[in-house]
C-alpha cells in the first residue's frame, strides 16, 4: 500500500537519528525517544505529563511512538494533534529539517526543547525562531504559523505545561471557524505574506502572558518596494505584589505576603502599565525601518472603551491577472494556479504594476479605567549587537489616586475597598505598522512585553504621600532582581522574543518557486557551486539552493547565488545573468522551454543528468505547442499520453476540438516534464 505523505515525513524524522543523538538537557526520565532516537510522538494532550516528567516510562506508553498509525485526531476538549517532540540540536540534520519542515505543513506540532548553548536552527527550518526552554510550532487552518513558548522548565507541574494545550487547541479551534467564516475573503487570497502568531504564558507563579500577532507583506508597485510589518501585541499583565500586607516599606528583610481583599499596613497597585513592543535588527545592517502607524492613541480620558479597526491595503503583481487566477483556480492538479503562479511570469510576460491588492483588517478592543493612555517612542541600542525602537502605550493612573489618603481607613491602616479590576491586573492591546525596504533579507527581531511600576500606599512615609517602585522580585541580597532577558533585561513579565528572517522565500517580489521534475525519483533542480544537479527536495525555508526566482526577463535566478539557470554545451548551470537569450524561459503547461531557437530545446532530466536539448535517448522531441488559451494548461485533453481522435483542446469554461496535426505527436514522457513548487501563503 502505497505511504502517506505524513508517514514519510514520520520516517525521514525519525531515520537520521541514533543512539549517539542525546538530548543532554531533557531528563533521562522523560526525554523524548522513538526506539533509538532522541524524537518522541506523542498527543498534545499527553503533553502536560510528559513535560513534568509524570508520565508512565518509555515501555508503558509505547503507543505514544507508533508513527505510521496515528495523525490528528479530536478530544472531549478540542482538537488533539499529533506533536513531534525534539531537542533543539536535532534540527542540524538537514534531513530533520525536510521532515520538520514537511510534518508541520501536515498538520503534526514540532515541539522544540531548546539545548542550552547549542545553536540552533528553527529559523532555517520554519523561518522564524522563538525565544523559551520550551517552544510549539504548530501550523494552523488558515496557513498562520502558531508558536507557543515556554520558560517551564523539567521540574515545573503539569498544570505549568496546561496552558501551552489549551492555547494551541483554542488556536487551532479559532483558525478552523476562521476559514469557515471567510472562504470568499482577501483573507485568504495567495500572495507574498507571512503570518504568525507567538504566545509567552508564565508559570503557576508568574501567570502573567503576552501574544503577538504578526503579518509582513510584500508591498510592490512601478515606485515603490516595502515589507509592510504589522504587530499586534496582547498582554495580561498582572503585578508581582499587589493588594495589601501586614509588612513594612521597604520590604529589605525579604518578600511580604499580599492580599487581593481586606485591610493592612501597605497597599501596592500599579502606577503604570507600560505595553512595550520592540523591534531591532543587527547593528550593522540597514534595514530602513519607518514606523507607519499605531494604535491606541494618546488620551486624557481614565474611563473608556476602545475599538478601532485599522486597515491597510497593499498591492502586488505576479505576471498573471487576478481573473485569469480565478479561472486557473478552478482547474484542479497540473496546469492549475498553484502551477500558473510558478510559471506565469515566464510565459504570460511579467509587469510590476500592483496588479493585484489585498486589504487587511485589524481590530483592538480593550477597556481602560482610572488609567489614561500616552504614547512613546524610543531608540534602542542592545549589548547584543541590535539597534532598533520601542514603541510604548503607557497606561498611567488617574492623578486623584495618587494622594497618601486615598485607601485610609479611619485607624490609619489601608484598605483594598477602593480599588477597581484594572489596579489588580490588565488586559491590554496595542498595534504598531512598520515598513522596510522590500529588497532587505536580513533579520528582524521582534519583542514585547508589559512594564509594571508601583506605587505603595501607607508606610513610614505615608505623610508624603505613595512610593513609586518597580514591580520586580528582590534578589537574594535585598533590591530587585535583574532579570537575564536580552531585550528586556528588567523586567519581570512573561516576554515574547521572535527572530523573523525577511529573506524568506514567501516574501520575494515575484514568486519563489521548487522546480521539481516528474521523472525518477521527483527530484528537484539545485544549485551546487556552478552546476545545476537535480537533488532530493527540501522545502525548508533556509534551503535556497533549490529556490528560484522568475525575473522580469523571465530568467530563473537561483536564490543561494544570484546567478541564472544557463545552458552550456547542453549541460545546465548557473552562471552570471545577462541579456543573452539561453537565460529565458518560457513555459508549454509542465515543459519548459529555452526561447532560443522558437523553444525548439527543452529542459530534460535522464540517468541523473539535467540537460536541455531537442533530443531525449537519441529520441527527437516533437516541437509542441502551446495551449492557446493559457499556457498553463493542458495542449490536449489527454496529455500527456499520445493525442486521439475525439480528444480537446481544454480552455475556460468551454473545450475546442482538437486540430488534426495534433494527432502526429507522440506521447510526452516523464523525463522532460517539470512541476513547480511556489514558495506562496494561501497555496498549500
Amino acid at each position: 500500500m502505497k505511504k502517506t505523505l505524513l508517514s514519510i515525513a514520520l520516517g525521514m524524522l525519525i531515520a537520521p537519528f541514533g543512539a549517539t543523538a542525546v538530548a543532554t538537557d531533557i531528563p533521562a526520565t522523560h526525554r523524548p525517544s522513538v526506539g533509538t532516537s532522541d524524537i518522541r510522538f506523542v498527543h498534545l494532550s499527553e503533553l502536560p505529563e510528559l513535560l513534568s516528567g509524570q508520565a508512565k516510562s518509555t515501555q508503558e506508553n509505547s503507543s505514544s511512538s507508533t508513527t505510521n498509525q496515528r495523525s490528528s485526531k479530536t478530544s472531549s476538549a478540542g482538537p488533539d494533534p499529533l506533536i513531534a517532540w525534539m531537542p533543539s540540536t536535532a534540527l542540524s540534520s538537514e534531513e530533520a529539517r525536510i521532515a520538520a519542515a514537511e510534518l508541520v505543513r501536515s498538520g503534526v506540532g514540532i515541539l522544540v526543547s531548546v539545548t542550552h548553548g547549542a545553536p540552533r536552527y528553527d529559523t532555517k527550518t520554519f523561518g522564524i525562531e522563538a525565544a523559551g526552554q520550551t517552544v510549539l510550532y504548530q501550523q494552523l487552518a488558515d496557513g498562520k504559523l502558531d508558536v507557543y513558548s515556554s520558560d517551564a522548565g523539567p521540574n515545573s507541574q503539569p498544570e505549568d505545561w496546561l496552558a501551552m494545550v489549551t492555547h494551541t487547541r483554542r488556536a487551532m479551534a479559532d483558525a478552523a471557524a476562521h476559514v469557515a467564516s471567510t472562504a470568499s475573503s482577501d483573507d485568504l487570497l495567495p500572495g507574498p505574506y507571512k503570518e504568525y502568531s507567538l504566545s509567552a504564558g508564565g508559570t503557576a507563579d508568574k501567570p502573567s502572558f503576552v501574544k503577538l500577532l504578526v503579518r509582513i507583506d510584500r508591498d510592490s508597485g512601478l515606485n515603490r518596494d516595502n515589507k509592510i510589518i504589522t504587530v499586534q501585541t496582547q498582554s495580561q499583565a498582572k503585578p508581582y505584589r499587589n493588594g495589601v500586607s501586614d509588612c513594612g516599606f521597604p520590604h529589605d528583610s525579604g518578600e511580604c505576603a499580599f492580599r487581593s481583599n481586606g485591610e493592612g499596613v501597605i497597599l501596592q497597585a500599579p502606577s503604570s502599565y507600560r505595553l512595550k513592543t520592540m523591534l531591532t535588527w543587527p547593528t550593522l545592517q540597514d534595514p530602513g525601518v519607518v514606523k507607519i502607524d499605531h494604535y491606541p492613541t494618546a488620551t486624557a480620558q481614565t474611563d473608556v472603551n476602545l475599538t478601532h479597526t485599522s486597515t491597510y491595503t497593499t498591492s502586488f503583481d505576479w505576471g498573471i491577472s487576478r481573473e485569469t487566477a480565478g479561472e486557473l483556480g478552478n482547474v484542479s492538479g497540473p496546469g492549475g494556479l498553484t502551477d500558473a503562479l510558478g510559471k506565469g511570469t515566464a510565459s504570460v510576460g511579467f509587469n510590476i504594476g500592483g496588479g493585484w491588492t489585498k486589504t487587511k483588517r485589524d481590530s483592538v478592543k480593550m477597556t481602560v479605567k482610572d488609567y489614561s493612555i500616552q504614547t512613546h517612542e524610543q531608540k534602542v541600542s542592545l549589548p547584543i549587537g541590535q539597534i532598533g525602537a520601542i514603541h510604548e502605550t503607557r497606561f498611567t493612573i488617574t492623578p486623584q489616586v495618587v494622594h497618601h489618603d486615598y485607601f485610609w481607613k479611619s485607624d490609619g491602616r489601608v484598605s483594598t475597598q477602593r480599588m477597581t479590576p484594572m489596579m489588580s491586573s490588565a488586559s491590554l492591546e496595542s498595534l504598531t505598522r512598520w515598513k522596510v525596504r522590500g529588497d532587505y533579507e536580513g533579520g528582524i527581531t521582534l519583542s514585547a512585553t508589559t512594564d509594571i511600576h508601583d506605587l505603595v500606599w501607607g508606610g513610614a512615609n505615608s505623610k508624603q504621600g505613595p512610593v513609586y517602585v518597580h514591580d520586580r522580585p528582590l534578589s537574594k541580597n535585598g533590591g530587585n532582581a535583574p532579570g537575564d532577558d536580552p531585550y528586556f533585561p528588567d523586567h519581570y513579565q512573561a516576554i515574547v522574543t521572535l527572530k523573523i528572517d525577511l529573506s524568506s522565500p514567501y516574501l520575494t517580489r515575484s514568486p519563489t518557486v521548487m522546480i521539481q521534475s516528474r521523472a525518477e525519483d521527483n527530484t528537484c533542480l539545485t544549485a551546487v557551486n556552478a552546476a545545476v544537479t537535480a537533488t532530493r527536495c527540501n522545502k525548508s525555508e533556509g534551503n535556497r539552493a533549490q529556490q528560484w526566482n522568475i525575473d522580469a526577463l523571465g530568467r530563473y535566478v537561483n536564490r543561494s547565488n544570484g546567478k541564472c539557470l544557463t545552458p552550456v554545451n547542453g549541460a545546465m548551470v548557473t552562471s552570471d545573468c545577462s541579456m543573452q537569450l539561453s537565460q529565458r524561459w518560457e513555459w508549454r503547461h509542465d515543459r519548459i522551454h529555452s526561447i532560443q531557437e522558437d523553444g525548439m530545446k527543452r529542459l530534460t532530466l535522464s540517468k541523473g543528468a539535467v540537460q536541455l536539448s531537442s533530443y531525449l535517448d537519441g529520441i527527437y522531441l516533437d516541437p509542441l505547442p502551446t495551449n492557446p488559451v493559457h499556457a498553463a494548461l493542458m495542449p490536449w485533453s489527454s496529455y500527456p499520453a499520445k493525442p486521439k481522435v475525439g480528444d480537446m483542446v481544454p480552455g475556460f469554461g468551454r473545450s475546442v476540438p482538437l486540430p488534426q496535426r495534433y494527432l502526429d505527436f507522440r506521447a510526452v514522457s516523464a523525463e522532460e516534464r517539470w512541476n513547480t513548487i511556489p514558495f506562496v501563503a494561501g497555496l498549500q
